[in-house]
């Protein structure tokens, strides 16, 4: 069938993707997730000579039907992109996810599938503006590209998502500022949202402009991520972290705590702390975060925030599927390693204006003289993972042997934990 058709070599990519946020189309965010979810997934390609308009996979390329009018594209779209996506070897797992939901509820005819703005009525104000109308090839009528000089006349052409990708002749990938090949720049509106299938409808988790800084290098650029983050792994730590699940120490690897600012955050207090990830970190108004609810429940806001955010922004199956085992592990030896984490970096919780919020406490004093580790007085720390370590190992046994009571000469006092030793200040030696 034509629907499974390879799409000829003569093609070439208009849009890719079709259509990705409020910064392609301010009326994007009025169309239901299942239909942006559809947009964001297939790539819009012209015939350079002919104007005539195909459709590809944004994953694996492949084509989708050859000819094209706005009602075959209202009614056959999203049907056809479900039924690729669930197919397709190289689509992301939670996009494969979210389509065979969308599928479900375009069969259904869910209210689910109809936003503020009809798919229809969405194509129908896009495609025009950026100069894709119907028009006839061979005498068959169907979608075509406007050649640029007839699109340059149409009134605020320079609006549309067309007219700013004219704007500059190279574009840099992963980024939102380009270069015309004449040295001079050209500045493109930062996109406003994540993409609909990445949004989490959970209240507690936000996204957020981390105030990432434009860097150029040798005629490429990027943004790079502030370095004001604290790792929810860290080497203080690691004879406790072998306590974790593995999945769980993956989790913890995607994540960093950072202060929050009423510019991030509104209404947040100076100072408070939150959880944000690390692989969006660098996205532009695109960093999902959470603020930290309290200091005794970090760990259910990691498990809370891997959850509703991680689990969609990790794009590698292997990862989001020990994402999803560290969520079943709960958190048991999570809350243990969350306690001496917290002891680590010092966080307090603070009431302000009847809201509690997270913040850094008074560091622990560092020796005169310090000049190594060592130094260092980590021993309360120590004494506490010891303890909590000595009494899991001894529920542990307890639990594998055979039940008996023990008799009375063989009950013995704990003994204390061991302190490690300091090593005295450099000019006290």
């Amino acid at each position: 069938s034509d629907s499974r058709q390879q799409q000829p070599a003569k093609h070439v990519v208009l849009f890719s993707p079709f259509v990705q946020s409020v910064t392609d189309s301010a009326d994007f965010e009025k169309i239901s997730n299942c239909h942006a979810a559809i947009l964001q997934s297939v790539k819009l390609l012209h015939h350079p000579f002919n104007g005539s308009v195909a459709l590809q996979c944004q994953y694996c390329n492949q084509g989708m039907s050859s000819t094209w009018t706005y009602k075959k594209m209202t009614e056959m779209l999203p049907v056809l992109v479900c039924n690729h996506i669930l197919e397709c070897q190289n689509a992301p797992a939670e996009v494969v996810e979210s389509m065979q939901q969308h599928i479900t509820n375009i069969l259904n005819k869910s209210s689910e599938i109809i936003g503020e703005l009809s798919f229809g009525k969405f194509l129908e104000s896009f495609l025009p503006a950026n100069g894709i109308v119907e028009g006839a090839i061979k005498g068959d009528k169907q979608l075509v590209v406007m050649p640029d000089d007839k699109f340059k006349k149409i009134n605020g052409c320079e609006m549309s998502k067309r007219g700013r990708h004219a704007c500059s002749s190279t574009a840099l990938i992963g980024t939102r500022k380009g270069k015309r090949q004449d040295g001079s720049s050209v500045e493109s509106s930062p996109s406003a949202k994540r993409p609909k299938q990445l949004q989490s409808v959970h209240d507690e988790i936000k996204i957020g402009d981390m105030d990432c800084q434009l860097h150029y290098d040798e005629g490429r650029s990027m943004y790079v991520g502030p370095l004001d983050g604290l790792p929810l792994l860290t080497s203080m730590l690691q004879k406790e972290v072998k306590y974790l699940p593995p999945s769980q120490k993956v989790l913890l690897a995607q994540l960093e705590i950072f202060e929050l600012s009423p510019k991030i955050m509104k209404g947040a207090s100076n100072g408070s702390l939150g959880l944000r990830c690390q692989n969006c970190v660098t996205e532009k108004n695109g960093c999902c975060f959470m603020k930290l609810t309290s200091v005794n429940n970090l760990a259910r806001d990691v498990l809370l925030f891997g959850k509703e955010h991680v689990v969609r922004c990790v794009t590698r199956q292997k990862v989001t599927k020990q994402i999803h085992e560290s969520l079943v592990a709960g958190e048991g030896e999570l809350s243990k390693y969350c306690k001496l984490l917290a002891n680590l970096y010092c966080l307090e919780q603070r009431h302000v204006g009847g809201k509690i919020y997270v913040k850094f406490g008074e560091c622990p004093t560092i020796p005169a003289g310090y000049c190594r580790p060592c130094d260092i007085d980590f021993r309360s720390i120590l004494r506490d993972a010891e303890t909590n370590r000595m009494h899991a190992d001894t529920v542990g046994e307890a639990s594998k042997a055979p039940h008996k009571a023990p008799a009375q000469d063989e009950l013995k006092a704990p003994q204390a934990p061991a302190v490690v030793p300091v090593a005295p200040p450099v000019d006290a030696m």
